[in-house]
Formats: structure tokens, C-alpha cells, sequence
């Protein structure tokens, strides 16, 4: 699916009856299935094994290769933790519920991002030269937030929209996020990231001049007043 075509929805069409002619599995399971399994290993392996891989990385990649005490270390488990369960990262919050000065946080998240289980985006706006407390920080694995997540009472739907953000932002570079009306700017579009029943209303808000789309859980390509919707299926297929 090419997803920077200049008529998206013309595309969108083309590769629905596509796909539809091809694969004949419900690409929403396919979805599911994807989330469950983005990792080569895990069709074999579980939800112990992928919490055994990322203590791995804390505490032999990052002790090995950095300059944090042991102290510090142990503590990066639980920073990943309140990070699965927020859209938002408050350097001061994590800072005391850690214990540990904000600039601390700033270099484990820094690591986190540079061993490659942390994606981070920038708020879109003007220059764009902002500090690091602005930012957003998303799982490149989104399963990683989940099993982190089951460990507390977090909201299900709630984990689901986040886990759909993961999905988004893992599979796109040059990506900024947005503070309100819109999730994400990307190569010139506005995109809202939603469920199934997710609708154009709030997507209309942005005055930012922009075709603007609606990434959701549904199979059929749509357009409601001038907004494309598209299938999360067929985003994860492009090109």
C-alpha cells in the first residue's frame, strides 16, 4: 500500500479490492495477531520470554555500556512501567516516584531510545527546537506496553488507544504529535489514530491546513467530509 500517493482514498480503494482478491484471512485478526507476535521470537515464545529479553537489555546491554550505578539500574524496570501507562511523560512525576533527580530520568530514557524500545516524537510547531520534557515517547513494541500494563489495573481501553499510537509511530520516521484536535502531523497530513467507531468530528477541529485522516479499526476505506478513513490494516501494509 503506498501511502503517500497524492489521492489517498483512490489508493486506499485500489488496494482494498486488492486485498481482499488476495488475502482472504480477516485482516483484523491479522491485526491482533501482528500485536501478539511483532517480534520474530515470539511466535515461539511468550510473555515471560519477552519480559526476560527486556530485563536482559537493562541489565546487560545498558549496565555494560553505561555509566549508571547499580541503583539506577534497578530502578529502569519501573520507569518503563509508569511510562506503559501514560500518553504523556512528566519528568517531575517520574522523578519522584523514582526518587531520582529529572536529568537522571532524561539519560534512562535517552538509553531506552537508543537500545531501541522507545521511539521519541517531537511536538509539531515552529522550528520544533524544544527540550525533552515536551516530547513523547512511544513503545517500539507495543506488546512491551502491554505486559508491562497488565501488571497494574490499567483501563483495557485505554491500553488498546495507546497500543494503537505504538503500532502508528512504530512503522513511520519523521513523525511530530499534536496537543490537541489531532493525534500526528506526517509528510504533510493530519492523522487521527482511533477504534472502530472512531468519527471525523473532532478531527475537523484542526485549523492546520492539511488533508486530514482517520486511521481506524474497521475494513472498509471511507470518506466523511473531505477526511479519509483508513483502515489500521492497510496503514501497517505501506510502503
Amino acid at each position: 500500500f503506498k501511502l503517500e500517493k497524492k489521492d489517498l482514498f483512490s489508493e486506499a480503494i485500489r488496494y482494498e479490492i486488492y486485498f481482499k482478491e488476495k488475502v482472504k484471512e480477516d485482516p483484523i485478526k491479522l491485526v491482533e495477531e501482528y500485536k501478539e507476535k511483532s517480534l520474530p521470537f515470539m511466535f515461539e515464545g511468550n510473555e515471560e520470554m519477552l519480559m526476560d529479553l527486556v530485563e536482559k537489555i537493562i541489565y546487560s546491554d545498558i549496565a555494560k555500556t553505561s555509566k549508571f550505578k547499580i541503583e539506577i539500574i534497578n530502578k529502569m524496570l519501573r520507569l518503563l512501567l509508569i511510562l506503559s501507562l501514560s500518553e504523556k511523560t512528566s519528568y517531575e512525576n517520574i522523578s519522584k516516584d523514582l526518587g531520582v533527580s529529572k536529568s537522571v530520568v532524561g539519560e534512562v530514557i535517552k538509553v531506552f531510545v537508543e537500545s531501541g524500545i522507545l521511539k521519541q516524537v517531537l511536538p509539531f510547531g515552529s522550528a520544533r527546537i524544544v527540550g525533552r520534557k515536551t516530547w513523547r515517547y512511544f513503545f517500539v513494541v507495543p506488546k512491551i506496553r502491554e505486559v508491562l500494563a497488565k501488571k497494574t489495573s490499567f483501563e483495557e481501553a485505554k491500553l488498546k488507544g495507546l497500543i494503537r499510537e505504538d503500532l502508528f509511530i512504530s512503522h513511520i520516521d519523521n513523525v511530530f504529535y499534536l496537543k490537541e484536535h489531532a493525534d500526528f502531523v506526517y509528510k504533510n497530513r493530519v492523522y487521527e489514530v482511533g477504534g472502530s467507531y472512531k468519527s471525523v468530528e473532532q478531527l475537523r477541529k484542526t485549523k492546520l491546513d492539511m488533508e486530514k485522516v482517520i486511521v481506524y479499526d474497521g475494513y472498509e476505506v471511507k470518506k466523511e467530509k473531505r477526511i479519509v478513513k483508513l483502515p489500521l490494516y492497510m496503514f501497517l501494509l505501506h510502503v
